[in-house]
């Protein structure tokens, strides 16, 4: 599904991600969730400026999980990237659940005390 994001430089940024399987929350119990980011969609995964995976899950039974971008991953040039949120199964299914824009914008505040 296509989601664009809006996030400010340096915010601790959590994504709620519930995974289903039609109108029923999908078991996630042992599967991998993987957030990537990039200046370019043909960059290669070693130059995305943000790489997250998720193998322990919230709810892995409702299919809730988290993917938390800390304020040091979002700490990006102010601009427009793509990025997007695959899922990969017990049996290595991988399935795209999200992709977009990310837009980084810059901060105002930048002290932390």
């Amino acid at each position: 599904m296509e989601t664009n994001l809006a996030i400010i430089r340096g915010d601790t940024v959590p994504l709620t991600i519930n995974v289903m399987n039609g109108a029923v929350p999908l078991n996630i119990t042992g599967y991998k969730l993987l957030f990537t980011a990039k200046g370019n969609k043909s960059d290669s995964d070693a130059a995305a400026v943000i790489t997250k995976k998720v193998t322990v899950h919230i709810n892995p039974t409702a299919g809730i999980s988290e993917i938390v971008l800390s304020a040091s991953d979002t700490t990006l040039q102010p601009r427009e990237y793509f990025y997007d949120i695959r899922i990969i199964s017990l049996t290595g299914l991988v399935t795209t659940l999200f992709h977009g824009k990310l837009t980084v914008t810059q901060n105002i505040t930048i002290r932390t005390e």
